[in-house]
């Protein structure tokens, strides 16, 4: 039995045969040697990418074997997706040297690490991106009654209301409300900011107006308003017959 030499130069690969012979009987065995010079790389590409929530995006795994000679050696290509390997049931589509990750339809959910894995003979190797869905601001619901969001609000007279506005946005927006005779609030907990006005007189009547802002280009500013007006109690102006 003869083994074959320790490969290390480039020029080492190809084609080995080995010929073993039996009287007037000879057979052979053919082995193809592939050399390989380095472990797979990962084309590289951004690092964080940014889609807006209802978008389409992809997600590419793209790798290149280097090798002394050909043909190349098989790599293997995964992608996960928060530690969980995703598959063509998950819309993954293979292409030479690619794994494609399509999102037809981002949502919250499809925001987190993909992690993507190169393997061949040689090693492997592996590269992170961070996926961030983004939701522009947008105001769902302003008014004294956060369950109807009546958009006219009565007062009465020397009484005092809250208008409360709801909004979403990822990131978190910011909320302001704006009313007549210079009152407005910047308090927001949870999405939500509030203002209180406390002795409502004839000053205090017109268009209050939420705005709420993240930030996201052109898409990222939503405002509602709601009609202030005033409510006289009931007063006796005459009495008898």
């Amino acid at each position: 039995i003869k083994g074959l030499p320790v490969l290390t130069f480039e020029t080492d690969g190809g084609v080995y045969r080995c010929y073993l012979a039996a009287g007037d009987t000879v057979k052979t065995k053919a082995l193809h040697i592939t050399i390989l010079s380095e472990k797979p790389r990962i084309e590289h590409r951004n690092s964080t990418v940014i889609v807006l929530r209802g978008r389409s995006l992809t997600v590419s795994c793209c790798a290149l074997t280097v090798c002394a000679t050909s043909p190349p050696s098989p790599t293997q290509i995964k992608l996960f997706h928060k530690g969980r390997p995703l598959s063509s049931a998950d819309n993954v589509r293979s292409a030479v040297s690619c794994r494609n990750y399509t999102i037809k339809q981002a949502r919250p959910r499809d925001a987190g690490a993909y992690t993507c894995v190169a393997r061949n003979f040689a090693g492997s190797t592996n590269q992170t991106y961070k996926v961030k869905v983004l939701r522009p601001a947008r105001v769902i619901c302003f008014s004294d009654d956060d369950r109807n969001c009546n958009q006219f609000v009565w007062i009465l007279r020397g009484n005092s209301a809250t208008l409360l506005c709801r909004a979403l946005g990822i990131p978190a927006p910011s909320l302001q409300i704006t009313c007549p005779n210079g009152r407005n609030s910047r308090h927001v907990v949870a999405n939500i900011v509030s203002l209180t006005i406390d002795e409502f007189d004839d000053a205090d009547v017109g268009l209050c107006t939420c705005s709420a802002n993240n930030n996201i280009g052109g898409h990222g500013t939503s405002k509602m308003t709601v009609s202030i007006n005033v409510c006289h109690g009931v007063r006796i102006v005459s009495f008898g017959r």
